[in-house]
């Protein structure tokens, strides 16, 4: 069993990546750490790995994925579940880490993850998805991400609700950037805020875009908002008596800046059928029928 494996989800914009594996290999406290990982889900002919880390990393090439997809996060995620822990019931991992190409990481984000599932089975850091860190049985708990989300937004929310609903009290959940809370840390050493163009004050947050490719990055990605916007209000809608408004931070909503109503009472399961992706994996997640998911509760190997 490895001690932790990381998956770094990559597309485009080699440079950060370069950047991310320097973190990883020769300033953080993770180079210290034996019975690691790294893994790199490559979405991008593209491609470039800086030859003094190309014989430390194990890279995962996304052939199906053409170069002009605008992404679909949470089939990366879960690519990174499946082949990190292999089998929920006898795991290939104590720790899966899955993070962003862009993120920057604190010296000692690699103790500070350690000493944090002595206690969780699921940890976001500050800036949303850029990295997470979950035991087996968070996955057992609540399962797998969903991939209808074919794009990089709002999945997130939804995989940290499910996280809440079957899994409460074992999540810590940090995302100051989005302002979505539980089990709070302000001292984590994960994630620098102060990086990659992210700015979070009292009164909202924001990021400034870092290069031109960044820029078009984000405006390919965003003619899949109305997709994503119609699916998770389909999901959701009727789990709560909280209005399907997204949120922002000047009122509590779904998406960013969560309600103390939201969490006191939490949404019950999305009323609308969920499917079985991967049901050599999925096999053994709890209570699948109960989820909302399409099977008779029998699956077995």
């Amino acid at each position: 069993m490895k001690h932790i494996k990381v998956y770094i989800v990559t597309w485009k914009r080699n440079d950060v990546l370069d950047d991310l594996l320097h973190d990883l290999f020769e300033r953080t406290t993770f180079k210290d750490y034996d019975n690691c990982e790294v893994n790199i889900i490559n979405n991008h002919s593209g491609l470039e790995i800086n030859d003094k880390f190309k014989d430390k990393v194990k890279i995962h090439h996304n052939m199906c994925r053409v170069d002009w997809s605008t992404g679909n996060l949470s089939a990366d995620f879960n690519f990174a579940l499946v082949h990190g822990f292999v089998d929920l019931k006898n795991p290939d991992a104590e720790l899966v880490v899955t993070m962003q190409n862009d993120a920057v990481l604190d010296e000692n984000w690699a103790d500070c993850i350690v000493e944090q599932m002595k206690k969780y089975e699921f940890l976001v850091g500050y800036l949303g998805d850029n990295v997470v860190t979950y035991r087996p049985e968070h996955v057992i708990k609540t399962g797998l991400w969903d991939e209808n989300y074919a794009s990089v937004y709002h999945k997130e929310s939804d995989y940290y609700l499910r996280s809440l609903i079957y899994n409460n009290e074992n999540c810590s959940i940090n995302d100051l950037l989005h302002r979505r809370l539980h089990n709070y840390n302000s001292n984590l050493t994960i994630d620098l805020i102060g990086e990659r163009g992210f700015t979070i004050t009292a009164n909202g947050s924001s990021r400034w875009m870092e290069s031109e490719q960044h820029q078009l990055i984000r405006d390919e990605q965003n003619y899949t908002k109305p997709f994503v916007d119609y699916y998770w209000k389909w999901k959701w809608e009727g789990t709560h008596s909280l209005p399907m408004v997204k949120g922002d931070w000047n009122q509590g909503g779904w998406l960013i800046n969560w309600p103390d109503s939201l969490l006191t009472k939490l949404p019950t399961a999305p009323k609308v059928p969920q499917f079985v992706k991967y049901p050599f994996f999925e096999k053994d997640v709890e209570d699948l029928v109960g989820k909302g998911f399409i099977t008779d509760g029998k699956m077995t190997r």
